[in-house]
């Protein structure tokens, strides 16, 4: 009986027109905006204060769209764009409604003087590379040199950015973290600084900024050498190869190449390869503008190189003609192992071979025509890589 007096009581309430409380609407408006003078340089922070805003409000400032604006219900902080001397219009948009301010843009005199950035460097970790060169996964000291007229380097604001890898630390001088990998390698990568002065004149913040910015080489260095050292190699056991091309990787401007050469020549007109194998034996030692030392050779060897690399090497060969120097005769097989040292440098933005050298193991074996295998001390010019010099 109790619900249906409820019942009756609340038709008579529609009926009569009692209509429920309501939530107030709270109207778009901006009420004030500060500053409401702006220089033409931008940079500035502008708060502004009003009521209506939401999560979807945007702010153009004349004319130009601000980004990242930071909005609560009663105010929106933006960053001030560059903009022409004169008058201009901020509009907050939200829920499809507009409100307007006006302000002004200023101009600097220009007798406060912009800062100056150059000398933008790199240099990398242990054996001093060459700048601009940079190695993955290694981290390198970025630096720049920058002077002001008006305002102590201490006071201004640095901006470093790289189009891969990371930044650490602040000011002139940085740590580049450079990526592990990348999908292509080498590649020019860029680092740029941005110095950023700002003063007041006549109230009105305004801002000079100016900017340097590098080139750099990247290279995944122990990749790209021991790619180069196995392709030199791997092409001299094929006997088919021409010599030119067996020594394509190599710098003319040091004399392994010219080495190389006549060695390969020698090669293939008195032995035929009949197989092969090569192995990478890292890991690379970069040693940039000092030498590769090479202690398995008596007397030690010592070549001027950027970066020196090794490699294990199994060669059978069967002798064209007779070799009085190897001791072998025509038709003899011979099988030798040993170790190749590469020394290589960097030139040109790019590795290139610089020399190479063969230790060969004290003994090979040789297969007689007739089938008789023997033991022998490893002939001389197989133990050099089957060359002059060993």
């Amino acid at each position: 009986m109790k619900k249906l007096a409820f019942a009756l009581l609340s038709i008579v309430a529609i009926s009569c027109g009692v209509t429920p409380p309501t939530t107030p609407v709270t109207v778009l408006a901006v009420s004030s905006v500060s500053p409401s003078t702006l220089s033409t340089t931008g940079g500035a922070t502008v708060t502004i204060t009003g009521s209506g805003f939401g999560t979807d409000t945007a702010v153009t400032i004349g004319g130009t769209a601000v980004a990242n604006p930071t909005v609560t219900s009663t105010s929106v902080t933006v960053t001030a764009p560059v903009h022409a001397a004169g008058a201009g219009s901020l509009v907050v948009t939200t829920g499809g409604k507009s409100a307007t301010s006006n302000v002004t843009f200023v101009a600097p005199s220009g007798v406060n003087a912009a800062p100056v950035v150059s000398n933008v460097r790199v240099a990398g970790p242990g054996n001093r590379p060459p700048s601009p060169f940079v190695d993955l996964a290694s981290n390198v000291t970025l630096s720049g040199t920058v002077t002001d007229v008006e305002t102590s380097p201490a006071s201004l604001t640095y901006v470093w950015a790289v189009s891969a890898g990371t930044v650490t630390g602040s000011g002139a001088s940085v740590t580049w973290n450079l990526p592990a990998s990348l999908a292509v390698t080498p590649v020019s990568l860029t680092a740029t600084l941005t110095v950023t002065e700002t003063f007041t004149e006549n109230g009105v913040q305004h801002r000079n900024v100016a900017s340097s910015s590098l080139l750099a080489d990247a290279h995944d260095s122990s990749t790209e050498i021991m790619d180069k050292g196995f392709r030199f190699l791997d092409l001299f056991s094929q006997s088919t190869i021409p010599p030119a091309t067996v020594v394509s990787d190599f710098t003319s401007t040091c004399r392994g190449a010219a080495e190389e050469l006549q060695d390969t020549i020698d090669i293939r007109n008195n032995y035929l390869h009949l197989s092969y194998s090569i192995t990478r034996l890292p890991p690379v030692e970069f040693k940039f503008g000092q030498s590769c030392v090479w202690t398995a050779f008596s007397p030690i060897r010592i070549y001027n190189a950027d970066a020196c690399s090794t490699f294990r090497a199994h060669w059978v060969v069967r002798a064209l003609r007779d070799v009085a120097d190897d001791g072998v005769h025509t038709g003899d097989v011979v099988t030798t192992d040993g170790r190749d040292f590469i020394g290589n440098v960097f030139q040109s933005g790019q590795w290139k071979l610089c020399t190479s050298d063969f230790k060969g193991d004290p003994t090979s074996t040789l297969l007689e025509p007739s089938g008789l295998t023997r033991v022998i001390p490893t002939p001389k010019s197989l133990g050099g890589r089957i060359r002059r010099r060993q």
